[in-house]
Formats: C-alpha cells, structure tokens, sequence
C-alpha cells in the first residue's frame, strides 16, 4: 500500500476521534453553562458517574497502551515465555487492588479524591502528598513519551514523514479533543480506541492460528526462573502504583462498578496478553529479519509482514489498532499529569476552595498544552520506547511499595514515607545512570531499596518511641 493512501487512511481516522471524543459535549465548560459545577465535574472526574463497563474498558485502554505493547514485544523477543509471567502478574495485581479500591472508592466518596495523592495526603500528611505528586507526575510525563515514542517510529516506516512532525501530529489529534472534553473525553476515546484493538487483535490471532504459515524450528530462550520471578512480581506491583488508575476508581458511580471494572480490566489483560505472546511467539518462530533489525517494531512491522502474504486487506486496520492504543495511553496519561500538577501541586500552594473550579479548569487546560510542547521536545530527544518505559515503571514500583505499606501493614509515620520514596527514585536515577539505560534489573533495584529502607526507618521509629 502506497504511503499516499496510509495518509488518508490516518487523517480519517483522525478527524472521526476528535469528533466522537467531542460530541455531545462541545463545550460544556466554555463558561456559559447554567450548571457549571456540575461540568466542572465533568471535566474533572466525568461526573463519578462512569459504570463499571465504562471504567473498565477504560482502565484496560490505558494499561494496554503503544507503549506496552512495544516494550513487551520487546521483552518477549528477547527473554522468550519468560516475559508472559509479566501479564500473570498483572492479573494477579489487579485482584490485589481490587480489595484495596473497595476502601479506595468509600473514601473517594467521601472526601472527593481527585488524585492518588489525595489519599497519601490524608493519610501521611502534605509532604508525602507531594512526593507522590511528584513521583506521579514523572511516571505520567514518561509514559506520554513512550507512547508518543511508539507512535511516531511507526508513522515514519508507514507514510515517510519525518519522526517529529508525526510527534506534533499526535499531539494534536489529543489535543483537539482533551483541552475541551476534559475526562470525559478522555474515557470516550478510550473505549472505542480499545475496542478497536480487541477486535483486529483478535481477528489477526485467529487469522495466524489457522493458517499454515511455514515456520523454522521454535526460538525462544530457555525459561529462566529469576526471570519469570521477577516479570511476575514486577506485574503484581505495577496496578498499585498507577496513578491514572486509583483516579479510574475515584470516578465510577457506585461500589459494585468497581468490582465490575476490576474484573473486566482483568479479562481484558488474559485475553490481550495471550493474544500478544502468540503473535511474538509466531513470528519468532518464523525469524523474521525485521525482528534482529528492529526488536521494538518487530511485532507491529512483523504482523504486517505476515499479513501481506495471507490477508493484506488487514495491514491497515491493525496499524489504526496500534495508533489506537498508543492514543488511548497517551491522552490519559497527559490529562492525569495535568490534573496532578494543578490539583496536587499548584493547589497546595494556593487558596484553591470549591467554588474556584473555573480557575482549575483553565490552569489545567495550560498544563495539557505544556505537557504536550515537553512531549513533544523530549521525545525527540529519546526514541528508546523499552528504556524509557522500564525507567518510568520501575518510578511506578516505588509508589506502590509506599501504597502496600500505607494500606496492608497501616503504617502511618510519614518519615519512613518520604525517605524510602526519595531513596528509591535516586537508585532508579543512579541505575540508569550507571548503565546507560532502564532494565527490569532497575525496577528490582527500586523495589528492594525502597521496601528495604521503608522497613529500616519504621523500625528505626518504633525503637525511638519505645526509648521514649
């Protein structure tokens, strides 16, 4: 297919996202609204109103982003099977949290959450509020890259435009949506974005299922127990400290959507990382060239290979699914930061009431376009999608080893917090530093340092009180 034609195919795609994240809110909060707290929440929460279906297909959108699929294509071309236990992980580490988001949401109820450090700020105090806020916000900037990242490598092989205009091209298309629809818009997209993943993911697995496609002798590498042990514990802590997730369960109407949400975000993640480990493991077995050439595309341009051979009437729908996915990550992720850095910080330093929602609105309207101009300047600085995500994940490791030790084990000293959180990021920084580049050996290093010293320190306090 002509590089022409895939760029009518992607400004379609394009134009019908910005309008159906759009519509019917066309602009709920342009100031003229008889009810505008009740928009206000829209923009911010959706209102609290989403149904377990609506939050759930939402939550598996952003987690099942670009930036995911590439950097787990990534791991599996280059540890085998061993990466799938990653995915068994994850499943696990949403049933976890499901019990934890059941206590989650009646607080969030009651005391209007809007962000993740909302909680640690009730709990622990401002400090450690704002070290989550800050740690947050790193981790949302990050995953904005990658995704932007992923979407940008893959435009360039597809139509020849260069990596920063198809950058500023994404950018764009969210923006054109998000500044306006806020949260809701950002749930509205997600759901026909993932849907559209599902779909030809589904269609495509079945597709190389039943075909017989001559393959070489199977080459993965032999299963490594460290390896599966550490992809697993990996996945179990990653649902604990996204950020965008605890702010999935501040927004659904009701205790029995959680469970719903849950539960679908879980399925969603067996069925889409089988899907995803079968294609790696086909076209592993197939020993693709693009692979060696290009580990981090080679499950996209790969697929696509394979498909012009057997149905290329399928290459385009599978490209818009990955474009899909990397939106649907992206778009969440940028508003997530924005409402941390209003909400979180700039709030905490400023006489921020409830009647001053308006003035919120605007100020994260400004921080969406700054994230997207930071986006768009980094990513071109950065074009490691599997470096820069496992950098960001092991930041997200250390929040959710702060968050198992504030909701299981009730630990309510604030200085164990804040030093087990500020040691962790410095020996993710450290790490990447040292050697060059994010590994999941950094995100071990972040969980132990931090599980380490968040025990040293609280034992350390309790010693002190007792001497007392």
């Amino acid at each position: 297919m002509d590089t022409l034609t895939y760029h009518i195919i992607f400004i379609i795609y394009a134009i019908l996202l910005i309008i159906y994240g759009l519509f019917p809110k066309k602009s709920s909060l342009g100031g003229n609204s008889k009810d505008f707290n009740s928009d206000a929440e829209e923009f911010l929460i959706s209102n609290r109103s989403l149904t377990g279906f609506d939050s759930g297909l939402t939550i598996s959108a952003t987690k099942i982003g670009g930036g995911l699929i590439i950097t787990y294509s990534t791991l599996f071309f280059t540890y085998g099977l061993s990466a799938l236990s990653m995915f068994v992980g994850y499943i696990l580490g949403y049933y976890v949290f499901y019990r934890f988001a059941r206590r989650l949401y009646d607080e969030s109820s009651k005391f209007k959450y809007y962000t993740i450090s909302d909680y640690f700020q009730r709990h622990h105090g401002i400090k450690v509020g704002l070290l989550i806020s800050t740690i947050s916000v790193l981790t949302m900037t990050g995953w904005i890259l990658t995704n932007l990242i992923a979407g940008a490598k893959l435009l360039e092989q597809l139509t020849n435009i260069s990596y920063v205009v198809n950058i500023i091209g994404l950018c764009f298309v969210m923006l054109s949506y998000l500044v306006i629809g806020g949260y809701r818009a950002v749930v509205r997209t997600d759901i026909i974005q993932y849907g559209s993943l599902v779909a030809i993911s589904v269609v495509i697995g079945l597709i190389f299922f039943e075909s017989s496609i001559s393959t070489t002798e199977i080459v993965v590498s032999d299963l490594s127990l460290k390896q599966i042990i550490l992809f697993f514990i990996l996945g179990l802590l990653f649902p604990m400290g996204s950020a965008d997730l605890w702010q999935r369960i501040y927004s659904v109407k009701d205790s029995n959507s959680v469970i719903k949400a849950i539960n679908i975000a879980s399925v969603s993640f067996i069925t889409v990382g089988l899907i995803l480990s079968f294609l790696c493991y086909k076209l592993m077995q197939l020993d693709l060239q693009i692979i060696a050439s290009d580990p981090e595309l080679g499950l996209v341009l790969g697929v696509a290979e394979v498909l012009s051979t057997i149905k290329p009437a399928l290459i385009p729908f599978w490209y818009i699914a990955i474009i899909s996915a990397i939106l649907s990550s992206a778009d969440t992720f940028i508003f997530t930061a924005a409402s941390l850095i209003v909400q979180d910080m700039y709030k905490r330093f400023n006489d921020f009431d409830a009647v001053s929602k308006p003035l919120q609105i605007y100020y994260i309207r400004v921080a969406i376009v700054s994230l997207s101009i930071l986006a768009i300047i980094f990513s071109y600085l950065f074009k490691s999608v599997a470096s820069v995500t496992l950098f960001f994940f092991s930041l997200t490791v250390i929040i959710s080893v702060l968050a198992y030790f504030s909701w299981y084990l009730k630990i309510k000293y604030s200085l164990p917090y804040l030093i087990a959180g500020i040691s962790g990021t410095l020996s993710v920084i450290i790490h990447t530093s040292y050697i060059k580049e994010a590994t999941t050996f950094t995100a071990a290093v972040a969980f132990f340092v931090t599980f380490v010293i968040m025990l040293s320190c609280i034992g350390y306090t309790k010693l002190c009180k007792q001497k007392k």
